[in-house]
């Protein structure tokens, strides 16, 4: 079987489309991570880029070009190193984009997507449909998973990450007294993470095995296994996160007052969230939210937050890639002409 073919099929109508990914058994990781980009780019989060909610330097249409610029790159996570993937990957983002869409999304998936193709798929770590419970027992193959390909980075993945986070320019990085990516980058990339994590939520997670991610991860499960549509847990899943632990690209830029601040009305965003479970409806303490983190210098905007929540959303359509229903109901919550273009098969 060609895996994933039939999101690439435009010939096919929709419910062709459908019947096929039904009949899938494995998506393939590449797939996966294309997937995960549209579904947290899609889903209207405050602060965010949405279809509804441009930025001055990018748009909706950016990040939908990005995730299928990135998707054929992490097809090769099972051959290709860290590094690799990590600078391929910003390559080709760039070579489609203008702006920085991706940079903390591919460094999360890195690590993440080399350490799920190293899972043997027919294994039953996977969690099918009314099985949440079973989570827990099955994850400690996983973090050993992550925890390996974390211990094999070396110097040559660092100097490649530390080129690729120089080429996509991002904003809010500072500049540091040690191992700052401007200068040489360190023999050790984890030591590079270690020290970055007390200040970035993205390093941070290649020091404790991708915990937050794998918590997202979980959090998005259980909204999803009990009813509540993939735009909506994601939402909600970002109120959380937000409520929960800020964001560090928005402490970087902006100290810690904001960042509480931005806590407080997350909090109350997501407790009037779970009075109102309907995204669409009013909600005017998440209206105040997105309205305060959309300052005109996008200097609020709650990037890492993003970032996580595409490596969760990743995470939890691997562990669903054998409940078709629920994979189709993620595919259903994007516009369909962006899941079937440029997805390619392995």
């Amino acid at each position: 079987m060609k895996p994933a073919s039939c999101l690439r099929s435009k010939g096919m109508s929709l419910a062709m489309q459908f019947e096929a990914i039904r009949s899938l058994q494995v998506l393939p990781i590449g797939d996966l991570a294309t997937i995960a980009c549209l579904l947290e780019a899609t889903a209207p989060k405050v602060g965010n880029v949405h279809p509804n909610a441009p930025f001055a330097d990018m748009n909706y249409d950016d990040f939908v070009r990005s995730a299928h610029a990135i998707g054929p790159i992490f097809h090769r996570s099972s051959e290709w190193t860290v590094g690799m993937l990590v600078l391929e990957s910003v390559m080709a983002t760039k070579s489609v984009v203008a702006a920085n869409t991706n940079l903390g999304t591919i460094l999360l998936f890195g690590p993440l997507c080399k350490a799920l193709s190293s899972l043997d798929p027919n294994r039953p770590e996977l969690v099918m449909a009314g099985q949440l419970h079973c989570l827990d027992e099955k994850e400690c193959r996983l973090v050993d998973a992550i925890s390996s390909v974390l211990a094999q980075l070396d110097r040559e993945d660092s100097a490649m990450v530390y080129q690729a986070i120089v080429r996509a320019k991002p904003g809010g990085l500072g500049k540091v007294d040690s191992m700052d990516v401007h200068h040489e980058s360190p023999p050790s990339l984890l030591d590079a993470m270690h020290d970055a994590s007390r200040r970035d939520q993205v390093a941070a997670e290649y020091v404790s095995n991708y915990q937050l991610t794998r918590s997202i991860a979980k959090r998005l499960l259980g909204d999803v296994m009990q009813g509540k549509s993939w735009s909506d847990a994601i939402c909600d899943g970002q109120l959380w996160l937000l409520s929960e632990q800020g964001d560090s690209l928005i402490r970087r830029k902006n100290g810690d007052a904001t960042d509480c601040m931005v806590r407080s009305l997350a909090r109350k965003a997501l407790d009037d969230s779970k009075s109102n479970p309907d995204q669409r409806s009013p909600n005017q303490s998440r209206s105040e939210l997105d309205q305060y983190l959309r300052d005109p210098l996008n200097r609020r905007n709650p990037g890492s937050t993003a970032d996580l929540i595409a490596a969760g959303i990743l995470l939890a359509l691997w562990y669903l890639r054998q409940s078709d229903r629920h994979v189709i109901d993620a595919l259903q919550s994007i516009p369909f002409q962006h899941v079937s273009q440029n997805c390619q098969t392995s």
